[in-house]
């Protein structure tokens, strides 16, 4: 099994240089290697940053959400506690940036990575590598070259780690093709 995870954080339209980016959902998914969700965890997460209308506009979430999240600590005993429901130690995301996010607001936030032990697994590079595809390469045009629609609201935590799980069974194919 492996935990499949997407974190949305504060954003700013052209991303503006040194505009903070801090985690404000988590989208959680423990999946089998064919891509099928066995239980889910979708978390928003307050911060001191407010939300832009940008924000709102791409990830769907209002600063009411954000004022009535869980604090960074809450939210990060939740994602522990969701992560040791399985023995498996191993997380994936869709790119680095999931990771750099987790580690760069623990450490922020002074809090400790409940991930910091498990390896990762950067999904994007994998796929990118099965298809022989360019790596400048987001979820939505993933889906598309994998041939099916993204489910859901995308720059959306849970529905971005669930689409993200679609793609398993296409490594894991592409994988023993090659082997």
């Amino acid at each position: 099994m492996i935990l499949v995870i997407d974190f949305e954080s504060t954003c700013e339209e052209g991303r503006p240089a040194g505009y903070p980016s801090h985690i404000i959902e988590i989208g959680a998914v423990w999946a089998t290697p064919q891509g099928e969700a066995l239980d889910t965890l979708r978390v928003v997460v307050q911060t001191e940053i407010p939300i832009t209308p940008f924000c709102t506009g791409l990830t769907g979430l209002t600063q009411s959400d954000v004022n009535a999240g869980l604090t960074y600590a809450q939210a990060m005993q939740a994602l522990a506690e969701f992560a040791s429901r399985y023995s498996d130690e191993v997380w994936a995301s869709w790119g680095k940036s999931d990771l750099h996010s987790l580690e760069i607001d623990c450490a922020k936030h002074r809090v400790e990575s409940p991930l910091k032990d498990w390896t990762h697994r950067n999904l994007k590079k994998e796929f990118v590598k099965a298809r022989r595809a360019k790596p400048q390469m987001g979820l939505k045009k993933a889906c598309e070259i994998a041939g099916f629609e993204m489910d859901g609201r995308p720059h959306s935590a849970l529905p971005d780690a669930l689409n993200t799980i679609r793609f398993l069974p296409h490594i894991a194919a592409a994988c023993d093709m090659r082997d």
